[in-house]
């Protein structure tokens, strides 16, 4: 398949997928929720930060700086924990939503949080899991630091590469949590095997998604750099902080989007790997190419 017949499948996927979500149009409140939350606990973490900094301060001047750092780091991990678990119970209700519309069935917002909710330590777990994995990607990456370029380069494209390899063999990991009774581990396994089986190189269509959002978006975004650019250099300060809301309210716009696309294509996409039926949104049209089994 050539790269110009990914983008087109890739675009094929994405406009069915927004098809699915102007059916059930309680999907896109879960990304919204999402963000919501991860706001807040950003919030809260800010000014757990700023007391810490505080008593380090003023109130215990004498108080071991290392002790500090490290409380200032469990805390930061906690956080990074609490905003993993809420975008991956948010996205398994993504999932859970998509699946039930897919099996024929009209899925209310409550429909949609039920097995999420029932699965609450196996995401919560899951999201452990991913933390961790993120970690040992940017210690990788950032093991080559202050060394020479070509080992830059090289633990650079070592990480690349196993964060490409995790995503793709775990791409299935979170439906089969929330829909078979498998351990975390049980159900890492079986993602390797249906990725081996059922995808292959196929899969890797799946990141012309990303690149379609993201060209989309660095288009959209052009009249916001224009406004932030007229304000810089004529003077008019107004305008400035005009362009950078307006950025930000685009990119949570299309954070929300992509968030519901992706879940909705997991969710089809696992259908088709366990079932070999390929689901109605999906049918016919270029996006039929990537369920052709070699």
């Amino acid at each position: 398949m050539s790269f110009f017949e990914r983008i087109e499948n890739g675009w094929e996927l994405v406009k069915r997928s927004l098809k699915a979500l102007r059916e059930d149009k309680e999907i896109i409140l879960f990304p919204i929720l999402s963000i919501i939350f991860v706001v807040l606990l950003t919030i809260v973490f800010v000014v757990l930060a700023i007391g810490q900094g505080i008593v380090s301060a003023f109130i215990e001047p004498g108080f071991n700086q290392d002790i500090s750092a490290a409380i200032f780091g469990l805390t930061f991990l906690v956080y990074l924990l609490a905003v993993y678990f809420v975008t991956t119970f948010f996205k398994s209700a993504i999932i859970t939503s998509a699946t039930i519309r897919f099996d024929g069935k009209n899925p209310s917002f409550g429909d949609g949080l039920k097995t999420p909710a029932k699965h609450i330590l196996r995401i919560f777990f899951w999201s452990l899991i991913l933390l961790l994995v993120n970690i040992i990607v940017n210690a990788i990456r950032n093991a080559g630091k202050s060394k020479s370029r070509g080992i830059q380069i090289g633990t650079s494209a070592a990480a690349s590469a196993v964060e490409t390899a995790w995503k793709l063999l775990m791409y299935f990991t979170l439906p089969i949590l929330l829909f078979e009774e498998l351990s975390i581990w049980q159900s890492m396994k079986k993602s390797t095997e249906l990725f081996k089986k059922t995808w292959g190189e196929n899969i890797l269509a799946q990141f012309t998604i990303g690149g379609i959002f993201f060209l989309i978006g660095i288009i959209a975004a052009i009249p916001a750099a224009l406004i932030f650019l007229i304000g810089f250099f004529t003077g008019a300060v107004v305008l400035i902080p005009v362009a950078i809301v307006w950025l930000v309210i685009e990119i949570a716009i299309f954070s929300v989007i992509q968030t519901s696309v992706d879940g909705i294509l997991i969710a089809a996409l696992y259908s088709y790997a366990t079932s070999g039926k390929v689901p109605k949104v999906l049918e016919g049209g270029m996006a039929q190419k990537l369920f052709a089994k070699k």
